[in-house]
């Protein structure tokens, strides 16, 4: 973890002795930008500093102008075998290089402002993601509950699908939304979502395990 200064600010020169550790993220950084993505995996005995590099990690992150998600994997609150909550548990923690709110609704918002909008929506056409985007695009001027329940959902979190498809803007009988699955076997459903948000705008997801 950057240590804070008498000023209170993070300074991570006084980390010592993870030369070649950050030059490996920094290699991850730069594979991420030309390939698409890169692996790394931190291993240590309890107490050998993972927690401390991975907020380490996390700010050289977005030094870098990444987007970060971030969690904690346990057996009771993000147990590995419930996809639902470690996807609820990664879109809650989202951090921005250029904002300190997190989660999902600083990345929409980014998303909908992008001079080339109508090609990311054309590119994502015929999805239920595409369907759930672009209702947040229409109702973002009126902020109220049923926009706040369609973020939930897109979240991760637990709704009532029935409220969020008869407050939507915008209606697609092909394409509804849909109530993504509780059920172990739904894993692919959120790693969609992931890559759906990954493919929006460059996202490092950092598991602790």
């Amino acid at each position: 973890m950057p240590r804070l200064t008498c000023a209170g600010e993070k300074n991570p020169e006084l980390s010592i002795g993870l030369d070649d550790e950050l030059a490996s993220l920094h290699q991850a950084f730069t594979n991420t930008q030309e390939n698409g993505g890169d692996v790394r995996v931190i291993l240590g005995e309890c107490g050998a500093g993972k927690s401390h590099f991975f907020e380490l990690a996390t700010q050289e992150t977005l030094a870098n102008n990444f987007i970060v998600a971030a969690t904690s994997l346990d057996l009771r609150e993000v147990p590995p075998n419930r996809p639902q909550r470690i996807y609820l548990s990664l879109i809650r923690l989202l951090r921005f290089p250029d904002s300190i709110e997190t989660g999902l609704k600083p990345l929409l918002e980014k998303i909908v402002e992008l001079t080339n909008y109508s090609e990311i929506q054309d590119g994502m056409s015929e999805t239920f993601f595409a369907t759930a985007l672009h209702n947040y695009l229409l109702m973002r001027g009126t902020p109220n509950e049923a926009l706040t329940s369609l973020i939930d959902w897109m979240s991760g979190e637990k709704v009532f699908i029935s409220d969020i498809r008869r407050n939507a803007a915008f209606k697609s009988k092909e394409f509804k939304i849909k109530s993504p699955s509780q059920l172990t076997t739904a894993a692919d459903q959120y790693c969609y979502l992931l890559y759906a948000a990954k493919a929006l705008r460059t996202l490092s997801i950092l598991l602790n395990l």
